[in-house]
């Protein structure tokens, strides 16, 4: 099983199999900023990939406010290309296990003719999550999906992960963004 990194984590973020040295934690500045909306993009190009492969996208605090979550693809992959997306412990070498469901932002996203051609997928009405989850901070949201995985605020650096649920045997680009509001450390 390999891991995959994002522009976010390598120079390019095309078929990065390795992860550069990096400081402890790639999880933006998260002061309180009055409300502002950022805006986080990452961009992926893959050859190949086999079931069960992941996808690390970029690093989010668990008081991190979500409003939209995005997905775009070229349509290059295979008839049965899906991915599941959720969230990741960040680990030593953002290498950590799973919190909570695997898929607890999207669940079989279809990487082929769902969302070909660059027409966005939003992930908010899909899966567990719907309209009436957007703004909430990250922990709540892996709450709804495994709903005893935290009591309160963890205050930690959660990695954001696609998994590949089905084999990939042709080249493509995905383009995956989200929408937040950073609440503080």
């Amino acid at each position: 099983m390999a891991t995959w990194f994002s522009d976010h984590y390598t120079e390019t973020g095309v078929d990065q199999s390795s992860l550069p040295v990096l400081p402890a934690t790639s999880a933006p500045d998260s002061s309180v900023d009055g409300g502002r909306l950022y805006i986080m993009r990452a961009f992926v190009s893959i050859t190949t990939g086999t079931t069960g492969d992941e996808l690390r996208l970029w690093t989010m605090r668990s008081s991190d406010r979500i409003h939209f979550f995005n997905v775009f693809c070229d349509g290059g992959f295979d008839n049965a290309s899906t991915l599941d997306f959720g969230f990741y412990a960040t680990g030593d070498n953002h290498d950590g296990a799973v919190v909570g469901d695997v898929d607890v932002l999207s669940k079989g996203i279809d990487i082929t003719s769902a969302i070909d051609a660059w027409d966005a997928s939003e992930l908010f009405n899909d899966n567990s999550l719907d309209g009436t989850d957007r703004g909430k901070k990250v922990w709540e949201l892996i709450n709804v999906g495994a709903a005893s995985t935290y009591a309160q605020e963890p205050n930690v650096a959660l990695d954001v992960v696609a998994l590949f649920t089905a084999n990939v045997t042709t080249i493509g680009k995905l383009v995956i963004e989200v929408g937040y509001t950073p609440q503080g450390a």
